[in-house]
């Protein structure tokens, strides 16, 4: 499915420090209801992306239409789930990197980048996060919500979250 959106895109990237409890059983069911708020708000907002979760830390990757990815980092901002929240670069894109998955979330620590990954989070330019996110989708096992199927009611959750494994990016 392409989703269409007017125009260019908008592509952020941000990082916080996670505030969930890492007691079991308790970050993901955190985790899930992230992707679970996902499923049902991002189709309708046109918005894509990838969450990876690293030593304590988020990242992510939002992409789509301006006024949809400025609506998710108002609400993403305020989370009471992370603190320091900040914005690492914001870029026009002609092109989604994740297409397929309203979000897709990948936990770091449980399978670590290898060596060879691009670069660091910090102090990355727009290109070598991309590499990095993207090289982190490609290789690590994958949680993801895909995009709602064509037809499907505009809103509505989409399917549980689906683990993946090498899918690549869309």
């Amino acid at each position: 499915m392409t989703l269409e959106t007017g125009g260019a895109l908008l592509r952020v990237v941000y990082h916080s420090v996670s505030l969930i409890s890492r007691t079991p059983g308790a970050f993901r069911a955190e985790i899930a209801g992230i992707l679970e708020a996902c499923a049902r708000r991002n189709p309708r907002l046109g918005v894509t992306g990838v969450l990876i979760y690293e030593r304590g830390r988020f990242v992510q990757l939002l992409e789509g239409p301006p006024e949809g990815v400025d609506a998710l980092l108002d609400d993403i901002e305020n989370d009471i789930r992370h603190a320091m929240f900040k914005v690492l670069w914001r870029t026009r894109a002609h092109e989604r990197l994740f297409e397929r998955w309203s979000m897709a979330f990948v936990d770091a620590d449980a399978a670590p980048l290898a060596p060879e990954a691009p670069g660091t989070w910090e102090g990355a330019g727009p290109s070598e996060l991309a590499a990095r996110l993207a090289f982190a989708a490609e290789t690590l096992s994958v949680l993801s919500v895909p995009v709602a199927p064509e037809g499907a009611q505009r809103g509505a959750p989409v399917s549980s979250c689906t683990r993946m494994t090498g899918t690549g990016t869309g």
